[in-house]
Order: structure tokens, then C-alpha cells, then sequence
């Protein structure tokens, strides 16, 4: 029994001194051996300090949430952590709270270097995990990726897949063509009456003074020389004689034979008319072209065709009948999926749809270990989403800031606090820290935890 007692107690030794080995070969480079084993003993030894956190108003808090305190060089250190949480006068594990207990591990800042103290919280949302997931150096080197492999392969798939992409349009485009000639008729009623109540809304207020007072002078000033020159030179072939005689003649009573005056004037617009406005085609592309690009810049026109398509576009009744439509066409229809099965599903197309994978594999492979990472680790920016949203941890957490020169000198500055603003008082031994909402700053200082040179991303403030 003692020499159990004894190898247990070899083992119990060994063991602590191998994880204050682990804890000290982990250093980075430039750090000291002295710190490693000060740090360890101080977290051992050290005094731990009280504090009550109160917050502006409530916010989703648990035990152990993290403190940490963020020096002049911008990396966070933890420094203590939540320890207990009370609503309705009942000790809690979470709760939405604006007053709890922490506690400051040895080592934390003097409480007179302390400029503010901000509440945060994780985005929990698609849009916050996508955040976290692709930071934008990240998100640059993808772009740069994967428009490396467009020029490297693009010949090859262009040849490969454009006679399925061109065949699958060109039958969607009927299909959809017919479908939405269906639906609108179906719906008729309600899109006349939307286009009734525009016609006074845009058209009347909007669109017809509008083009008076725009549109109708830029078209003036573009088509009248070129309108001036067509009618001088349609003006040198009108021959007086022709209209005269046969306009005499037609208007003579008891003469047998009418409409010479009209017989005249087609044979005048075929013979002598169109040829005109035939060599002047070019001229009038360019008209068209230059009303059009001054009607585009002037201001006025932009302006009302912002606030016009705005306002239909944040119609209620528009966005039901438009969803309603696209819902019948594209969703519960079965032609416009038949047309891609056909297409897509043909042993001609599962060939070149290798083809272009075996092309594209080695980039797709190298994004996707980019973004997860490989089979000895995955990535940072994967470990925080896995963290957050897998095992629900790094959700919320306090920062403290430290407090700058200008804030000692009694100036305010955006990530400091006066001087004459008390974060921090301690009264009958107990320390009370004001904790606002952060709203300054973006910082998740979780990120250098799982890889210190990864920036700070994925963080979202909770607004005041």
C-alpha cells in the first residue's frame, strides 16, 4: 500500500510539473521563462478581487463569462470572469441581468488605468457566422484564387459547357415566356389595378411634368438640326406643279376620276421621302443615342426614377403580386426544371461536367482548406464558429480599456473616457464597475485565442 501511495504520488508530481513544462515551451519566442513561471504562480497564490459589474440595462449574461482587458497595443488579455448572476433575488447560471458578481484574477490592471469598460455580444445570426467565416483577407484571397483558375482554365470550360448553357437559355427563355404570358394573364385583374393607381401616382405627378420640363428640351436640342436638314431636303423634291394640279383637279365638280392629291403624296413619301430619312439612319442612332445618355445624366430624371422605383419596389401589393408570380413561374411549375434536367442530366453533359471538375478540383481544394482547413487542423476562423455555435461558448463578453494620456489630462478621445468619469469605485472593500454597451469598438478578442495572428472579425456590438 505505501509503495502505491508512493508511485501515485510520483505520478501526481510528474504530472504538474510536465503541464507547467507545456505551459512554458508554448511561449512564443520572445517570451521570458521568469514570466511563464511567475504567471503560474501568481494564478495560484495570488489574491483574487470582488467586483460587482452594473450595466446600463439588462443583457444576456452566464457564469463565466469572460473579462478581458485590452492594453495600449490593442491585444486582449483575459483577466477575470462573471460569478454569479441574481434575478428576482434567485442565484442563476444565465439570465438577462443589469447587475452582476465577477471576479479579477491576480495580475489585472490598477483600476485608475481603466478608461471604460463595454459590454459585447456575438452575432448569432447567418449573416455574423459568414462574417466570422470569411474575414476580408480571407474573402481577397478567394476572389484572387478563383479568378487565377477563370483565365488559367477559361477556353477550356467556355468549350465545354457553352453549347449546354446556350442550348438550356434558349429553351428556358420560351418556357419562361409562355409561363409568365400565363401568370400575368391570371392576374390581370390585379395588375391593371396596380397600373391604375400608378397612372396617377408616378405617370400624372411624376413622370408627365417631368418629361415637359426635362426630357421634351434634351430632345428639342439633340433632334431639331438634324430634323432641319431632313425637311430642307425633303422641301427641294416637292414639286408645287404635281400637288397643284392634281389638288385642281380633284376638287373640280362632274370630273370623272377623285384622289389624285393622295395617288401624289404616296407616290412622293415612297420615291422621295424615304429615301432621305434612309441616308440619314446614322444620324438618327446618334440623336437616340445622345437624348438617351443627357436624359440618363440629368439629375432631376435620376432623382425621380430613384424615388419612383423605390416606392414600387416597397409596395406591399407590389411585392405580393410579384412574389405570387415568380412563385407560379419559377417554384411550383415543373417545365423550367424539366428544361434544366434535360440539359444538364445528358451523358454528353455528365462528361464535360467532369471535364471541368477535374480542372477546377485542385482550386477547390485549396479554398475549401482555406476555409476549414486541413485534416491536421482547421482553421481559425472555423474553430471560432465551431466554438460558437457547436459548443455555444465565446457568445458574450466585457472589455476593459485602458486608460490613455489625453483621458488622465481631462480629454476626451473616441476609446477613452474624461477624466472626471468614474469607471470604477470601491466602497466597504467591494469594487463597483460601470459596464456600458459597446458601441465604439469591433473586437473579438476570442480570435487571438485560437490564433494570435488572426484579426479580430465576427464581433458584433450590441447598440445602446
Amino acid at each position: 500500500m505505501r509503495g502505491l501511495r508512493t508511485i501515485l504520488g510520483l505520478a501526481i508530481w510528474s504530472a504538474i510539473v510536465l503541464g507547467v513544462w507545456n505551459a512554458w515551451s508554448e511561449e512564443d519566442a520572445a517570451a521570458e521563462p521568469d514570466r511563464v513561471a511567475d504567471d503560474v504562480w501568481s494564478y495560484y497564490t495570488g489574491e483574487y478581487q470582488p467586483a460587482t459589474l452594473r450595466l446600463p440595462q439588462s443583457v444576456d449574461l452566464a457564469v463565466g463569462d469572460p473579462i478581458f482587458y485590452v492594453a495600449e497595443d490593442g491585444v486582449p488579455r483575459r483577466i477575470g470572469e462573471v460569478h454569479s448572476l441574481r434575478t428576482n433575488q434567485e442565484l442563476v447560471r444565465r439570465g438577462y441581468v443589469n447587475l452582476a458578481e465577477a471576479t479579477f484574477y491576480p495580475g489585472a490592471p490598477a483600476w485608475d488605468e481603466i478608461a471604460k469598460a463595454e459590454y459585447y455580444s456575438a452575432d448569432q445570426s447567418l449573416a455574423g457566422a459568414l462574417a466570422m467565416m470569411f474575414p476580408a483577407q480571407k474573402r481577397q484571397e478567394i476572389v484572387r484564387m478563383i479568378v487565377a483558375a477563370y483565365q488559367e482554365h477559361n477556353e477550356e470550360i467556355t468549350e465545354e459547357l457553352w453549347p449546354i448553357v446556350h442550348a438550356t437559355l434558349k429553351e428556358a427563355m420560351l418556357t419562361l415566356e409562355q409561363e409568365l404570358r400565363i401568370s400575368f394573364n391570371n392576374h390581370r385583374d390585379q395588375l391593371r389595378a396596380i397600373g391604375a393607381r400608378y397612372q396617377q401616382e408616378i405617370v400624372a405627378e411624376d413622370v408627365i411634368p417631368l418629361v415637359k420640363e426635362e426630357v421634351w428640351p434634351i430632345v428639342r436640342r439633340r433632334a431639331q438640326p438634324m430634323a432641319n436638314q431632313i425637311g430642307q431636303e425633303v422641301w427641294a423634291r416637292v414639286s408645287l406643279w404635281r400637288f397643284g394640279w392634281r389638288m385642281l383637279y380633284d376638287k373640280t365638280p362632274l370630273l370623272p376620276d377623285k384622289n389624285y392629291t393622295e395617288k401624289e403624296w404616296r407616290r412622293f413619301v415612297d420615291a422621295e421621302v424615304v429615301p432621305v430619312l434612309e441616308r440619314h439612319t446614322e444620324d438618327f442612332v446618334d440623336v437616340t443615342q445622345g437624348i438617351l445618355r443627357d436624359v440618363g445624366k440629368n439629375p432631376k430624371v435620376k432623382a425621380a426614377f430613384r424615388k419612383n422605383l423605390n416606392t414600387m419596389l416597397d409596395d406591399p401589393e407590389v411585392q405580393e403580386i410579384l412574389g405570387t408570380i415568380v412563385r407560379e413561374v419559377v417554384i411550383e411549375r415543373d417545365e423550367l426544371r424539366d428544361t434544366f434536367k434535360k440539359h444538364w442530366t445528358t451523358p454528353e453533359s455528365r462528361q464535360s461536367l467532369r471535364l471541368v471538375s477535374k480542372r477546377l478540383e485542385p482550386t477547390a481544394r485549396e479554398i475549401g482548406e482555406l476555409i476549414l482547413g486541413s485534416k491536421e487542423q482547421i482553421s481559425p476562423e472555423f474553430a471560432l464558429v465551431l466554438r460558437n455555435y457547436a459548443l455555444a461558448k465565446d457568445r458574450r463578453w466585457i472589455c476593459l480599456f485602458k486608460q490613455t494620456a489625453d483621458a488622465t489630462e481631462g480629454t476626451a478621445t473616441s476609446n477613452t473616457a474624461t477624466s472626471n468619469q468614474k469607471i470604477a469605485q470601491e466602497e466597504a472593500g467591494v469594487l463597483t464597475l460601470q459596464v456600458q454597451i459597446g458601441d465604439e469598438m469591433e473586437i473579438n478578442p476570442f480570435a487571438s485565442l485560437v490564433d494570435p495572428s488572426l484579426e479580430s472579425s465576427g464581433a458584433n456590438r450590441t447598440s445602446k
